[in-house]
């Protein structure tokens, strides 16, 4: 028997404008016949877009927009409120799925599911990880009329990229190898992590593609960004991730946010609501017996 490890199968189930598509099975005459859709508050209110259809995206419309620029984007779109308990209860239904079809499964979001094949060659031969992942994709939407898209590859950062590349309703596998090609035809901008500041910063030293950064020695990135930082860029750009596919594995943040539709003009009032959001936070996290390292405030 060989010592060596086994190479890792790992699959990102991402269901496709899944907020979208809960608010279309829940009212199918309603939201359902509307193609241009935004949900997330009212027309008339200051809430932000939770989520767009395809075609509303396509005249700019973006999720955390405010809802009033996402209508002067795209005028005839069709605004619904956020189901949520639609949508916790559909996530519940695609996990289920997933658990039968996969040995290990780990929801990373409310619409993404990580699942780990390693070990499942035989069991499922001779399907590749491809066949494996359409496999998965028509079980899901036959069991729970949820379209969704596969990213698959040896680690979980290549697999959440290639989610990315393979949406929507479809599937994109990187095979074993070709993990630093696939990365070399992203920008940087694309890497998980790499934020608006980071990129303006790699941007001013000519650094926009992940192949032009992979050629940056270590101890370059480093005195440029920072020791951590730049350690952590060198291991980015070529796809290093050890981390688990952990079914265990706890939330790493808890929010509580709240959309005003009239201005807070006085600090008392400004301070009793950020009270009343921290309570809340306070509450959830003593009632999972968590503690919290960091806290942000966004105004």
């Amino acid at each position: 028997m060989s010592d060596q490890p086994r190479e890792r199968r790992i699959l990102l189930v991402d269901c496709d404008a899944f907020y979208v598509q809960v608010a279309r099975l829940e009212d199918p005459e309603g939201a359902g016949k509307a193609p241009l859709l935004i949900v997330g508050g009212s027309p008339s209110g200051r809430d932000v877009v939770t989520s767009a259809s395809y075609e509303a995206r396509a005249f700019g419309v973006r999720s955390a927009m405010p809802t009033a620029h996402a209508l002067r984007l795209c005028p005839d779109a069709t605004v619904v409120g956020v189901p949520r308990g639609s949508v916790t209860r559909r996530s519940r239904e695609v996990r289920a799925v997933l658990e039968e079809l996969a040995p290990v499964v780990q929801a990373a979001s409310v619409d993404e599911f990580y699942l780990d094949l390693t070990g499942t060659e035989r069991l499922f031969a001779p399907e590749s990880l491809a066949d494996t992942a359409w496999r998965i994709r028509r079980t899901v939407l036959e069991r729970t009329a949820i379209s969704v898209s596969l990213g698959g590859g040896t680690r979980r950062v290549i697999a959440k990229l290639a989610a990315t590349r393979a949406k929507p309703a479809g599937v994109h596998v990187v095979p074993a190898g070709d993990e630093q090609a696939f990365l070399n035809t992203l920008d940087l901008s694309e890497l998980p992590g790499v934020g608006p500041a980071l990129v303006e910063a790699l941007g001013k030293r000519g650094l926009v593609r992940v192949a032009d950064a992979v050629d940056v020695q270590e101890e370059w990135l480093q005195r440029w960004f920072g020791e951590r930082r730049g350690a952590w860029l060198y291991r980015r750009v070529r796809g290093v991730d050890r981390s688990p596919v952990d079914p265990a594995e706890r939330r790493k943040s808890i929010s509580s946010e709240r959309t005003f539709f009239e201005d807070l003009k006085r600090d008392e009032d400004l301070e009793r609501r950020l009270i009343e959001l921290a309570s809340s936070v306070g509450a959830t996290l003593r009632s999972k017996a968590m503690r919290a390292r960091t806290v942000t405030v966004k105004l």
